[in-house]
């Protein structure tokens, strides 16, 4: 498993196991067709020493549904544990994080079940278990920010035949995503000093879902894309508490604390989760606008830093399962990235806030940097290191001039991936992109990129070996892509090119373009001018774009493309001066004369 960042919280977890005796009861059945079955539930400790105590760290959800159904997923409310007014057994009590529940179960029956435990006074209506249709629904307007009292858990069981006596482990997780914030001690001292005392905070949110299957796990319906306020509320710190929001080794104060329901276990999606920070009268003293957080359910995501006093200083973490010391760390301090990077197999997210300078050549291998939209400088522009990905970043000019790139890729396995490329990169003969090295079976990806021309001489300078793939990019330069002594297989796709495209890929290699559209760089350009064999389909051409076969014998297909405007390519296309004598060229499968 890639390895990540680590900051430590806990989830809560249900272990059941069967019990070793064979007492039967009646109940109108035969002693051999019915079991005594006991589950012993055992809340994990873990998060009262690694988090936050309090509601938020489990212990307040003490009231535990177990739902049992047949396999068409009916209840059977006779032996469930849903509430005497719904028909069933009492709800199973849970003390100091751990409960007993005992069922009947019929030999040779297939059961589904479904554990929900949460605070029994949980705000009224608010997240509503239905046993019934074994749905849980989210009211969005009847929550306040920072009730804690909506924590839950919930697991499911399907299709669990009874052979006999069964003995399972099962754990409990939340359904939501929990987002904190957390400001630095030093920040609410200074607000404190300045005669401000928060009292309040408020969230506005979006991209989160209002019903969970706990049947099957999964949420229902679509995610809801109008701003949701959750009204202002007290916040979880105060002037006399020591409440805090403890966040790799440092503490801040607590400041909000809000449960979202989100997409379905292991899937990663951003929300809006605008902070309004108030003081008791309700008069406004800070108002925050964070539009692209990362949550995910059961993670725990923090913001925390100066969120009093300024607006500029933000860390982002993003803790996985609140119990796994495997998670992502989303940060803003360059000096904590700077350390993170080096960590091999790390993958390192930054707040979208985050504006630092990143030293390349510490990157170790596998690690991912996801910039989260962050803008960011490169220094010491070599990767050196195998399977690093650079995705989500704004990449500013490096700090090399004349020559030189903004990043130097040296390595056999490389993406970048929806990064732009702002200003200038690297002086007037510089290159966004140098790709050296590299083996024959590797290959450097570039994805979704956006790379418009400052100063750029060349986009993409490719000496390497490793075969280079550009797909869905914008790429205005003076070349776009050049080869030059590189032996490799270059394949663009779906993307734009702006400028004069040169390459010499090397003996017995080719270039393929597919879905792309050729058109002028700022500069003027607007050729082609291939050395190797080349490819062409469906790709639209403006009419000023000349396609140049030079030098080499190599033969160019041009198929199923047009000029802007929808009409079919004709012999126009190409310009044959200088070309060699024994270059080819086909439209379309019939082949151009000279």
């Amino acid at each position: 498993m890639k390895k990540t960042l680590f900051l430590a919280v806990a989830a809560v977890t249900a272990l059941f196991s069967a019990c070793s005796s064979d007492e039967v009861a009646t109940n109108g059945a035969t002693d051999g067709n019915m079991v005594n079955v006991t589950f012993n539930a055992d809340f994990d400790q873990t998060l009262v020493t690694r988090g936050v105590a309090g509601e938020s760290d489990g212990t307040a959800a003490t009231k535990l549904y177990v739902a049992v159904y047949n396999t068409s997923n009916e209840l059977i409310p006779a032996i469930s544990h849903i509430g005497t007014a719904a028909g069933g057994k009492d709800f199973v009590t849970v003390s100091g994080k751990t409960a007993t529940v005992n069922f009947q179960l019929v030999k040779g029956q297939t059961y589904n079940f479904v554990f929900w435990a949460q605070n029994p006074n949980a705000t009224a209506d608010a997240v509503v278990f239905n046993p019934e249709t074994g749905k849980v629904s989210v009211d969005y307007t009847k929550i306040k920010a920072n009730d804690e009292s909506l924590d839950a858990f919930t697991a499911h069981v399907n299709n669990l035949t009874v052979t006999g006596a069964i003995a399972q482990d099962v754990t409990l997780k939340r359904p939501w995503a929990q987002v904190n914030y957390g400001s630095a001690q030093a920040d609410w001292n200074a607000a404190i000093d300045a005669g401000i005392t928060v009292a309040k905070s408020k969230v506005t949110v979006n991209n989160v879902y209002k019903t969970l299957n706990a049947l099957t796990g999964e949420v229902e319906g679509t995610a809801e894309t109008a701003d949701i306020a959750l009204a202002a509320n007290t916040i979880p710190a105060s002037a006399t508490t020591s409440r805090t929001l403890t966040v790799s080794g440092t503490n801040y104060k607590y400041i909000s604390l809000n449960y979202l329901l989100v997409g379905n276990e292991g899937e990663q999606s951003l929300v809006k989760a605008d902070l309004e920070i108030q003081k008791e009268s309700g008069e406004v003293i800070n108002t925050l606008a964070f539009s692209n957080v990362p949550v995910q359910r059961n993670y725990r995501t923090n913001i925390v830093g100066n969120l009093l006093t300024s607006q500029t200083q933000f860390s982002i973490t993003l803790d996985e399962n609140y119990d796994n010391e495997s998670n992502n760390e989303l940060l803003e301090d360059p000096v904590a990235i700077n350390s993170a990077i080096q960590t091999v197999g790390a993958t390192v997210n930054l707040s979208p806030v985050a504006t630092p300078t990143i030293n390349l050549s510490k990157v170790a291998e596998g690690v991912t940097i996801n910039g989260n939209g962050a803008k960011i400088t490169l220094d010491d522009k070599s990767i050196t290191k195998d399977n690093i990905t650079i995705e989500n970043c704004n990449i500013a000019n490096s700090s090399n001039t004349n020559n030189g790139s903004t990043i130097s890729i040296n390595t056999k396995n490389f993406t970048l991936k929806n990064c732009t490329f702002t200003g200038e990169y690297g002086g007037a003969y510089g290159d966004a992109l140098t790709i050296y090295g590299g083996a024959e079976d590797g290959v450097v990806t570039i994805e979704g990129c956006k790379i418009k021309e400052g100063n750029t001489f060349k986009a993409l300078h490719i000496f390497g070996k490793s075969k280079v793939v550009v797909k869905d990019c914008e790429i205005n330069a003076t070349y776009p892509f050049n080869c030059n002594g590189s032996n490799c297989d270059v394949e663009v796709v779906n993307s734009t090119l702006e400028g004069w495209t040169s390459y010499n890929c090397g003996n017995g290699h080719s270039v393929t373009f597919t879905n792309c559209k050729f058109g002028k760089s700022n500069s003027g350009y607007a050729y082609l001018r291939p050395y190797n064999n080349t490819r062409i389909e469906n790709c639209e051409f403006i009419s000023e774009f000349r396609v140049n076969p030079n030098t080499n014998a190599i033969t160019v297909n041009v198929n199923n493309s047009t000029w802007t405007g929808g009409t079919a390519v004709d012999a126009t296309l190409i310009d044959w001066d200088g070309s060699h004598a024994n270059a080819m060229v086909y439209i379309n499968g019939v082949a151009v004369s000279r």
